[in-house]
């Protein structure tokens, strides 16, 4: 059966597995975690106790598997002439969710088309391909949403199931994959607690104008 998010209990970070299965006998089973760089989960552990969880004392044989992290505070790479970044070094990783392939492949699809038009022309000499670029707003959820997860993790899954509990899965899924609306935008906010979330976009808002009305604290 198909297991989007199954969200385990953790004080480290928000743990969770994905089951997707591609025939009656065979899945891909994924253990992930959002969580400091401190912390090392024991993820053969974590597998094997879920797997054992879902085919109880059944037989079950491990044909590939692989293992990836990574850094949701990412440095961003600067294109440069007849430099293109693609990917994670280009900022399409969202730092919310971790998701990065359709984001990925709409700025790929912008950079050959760029490359193909100055080609057309005879014009590469001068081409610099144009930076992948984020909603400004997404950029500040994001920011907001993963500051409110560091503060306590052990009410991140809690979070997470107040998205999924209150919003219809199209807003769901153009919120996860960087689509959303304004208006879709708005009832993401409106389905988080209103107290920590809150406060900690005005501390966020306060601190942007510290900065740029040149004020220290």
């Amino acid at each position: 059966m198909v297991e989007l998010m199954h969200f385990q209990p953790s004080t480290d970070g928000l743990h969770f597995f994905y089951v997707l299965p591609y025939s009656p006998r065979n899945a891909l089973i994924e253990t992930t975690w959002i969580s400091p760089a401190s912390f090392k989960p024991d993820f053969d552990a974590e597998l094997q106790q879920f797997i054992a969880s879902c085919v109880g004392s059944a037989a079950y044989e491990v044909v590939y598997q692989e293992k990836g992290s990574l850094n949701l505070n990412q440095t961003l790479a600067k294109n440069a002439l007849h430099v293109a970044s693609l990917g994670r070094a280009a900022g399409t990783l969202r730092a919310s969710t971790g998701y990065a392939f359709l984001e990925t492949l709409a700025h790929a699809v912008q950079t050959a088309t760029s490359l193909k038009s100055h080609a057309s022309i005879g014009d590469l000499k001068n081409w610099i391909p144009a930076p992948f670029k984020r909603e400004a707003l997404d950029e500040w959820m994001d920011t907001v949403f993963l500051t409110v997860l560091e503060r306590d993790w052990s009410r991140s899954s809690w979070y997470f199931m107040q998205l999924f509990e209150k919003l219809d899965a199209e807003t769901m899924v153009a919120f996860l994959s960087g689509n959303a609306s304004w208006r879709q935008r708005l009832l993401v906010t409106r389905a988080l607690p209103t107290l920590p979330f809150s406060a900690q976009a005005l501390s966020l808002l306060f601190k942007h104008a510290s900065k740029l009305s040149g004020v220290s604290h």
